[in-house]
């Protein structure tokens, strides 16, 4: 997978981000959030803690 340039998206709450994230991620927490403020045109990669969310 070409990751390069694309937008990393962390969906877990603030606190589980605050605790650990990866460098560069946005937060962005699943529980409020809003898919017309991913930007169309760039590659988006979402994460969690296990993949379940």
């Amino acid at each position: 997978m070409d990751v390069k340039g694309a937008l990393l998206i962390d969906v877990r709450e603030p606190a589980e981000y605050h605790s650990m994230h990866i460098q560069g991620s946005e937060l962005m927490p699943l529980t409020s959030f809003d898919g017309s403020k991913v930007p169309k045109d760039q590659k988006v990669i979402l994460h969690c803690q296990r993949g379940r969310r």
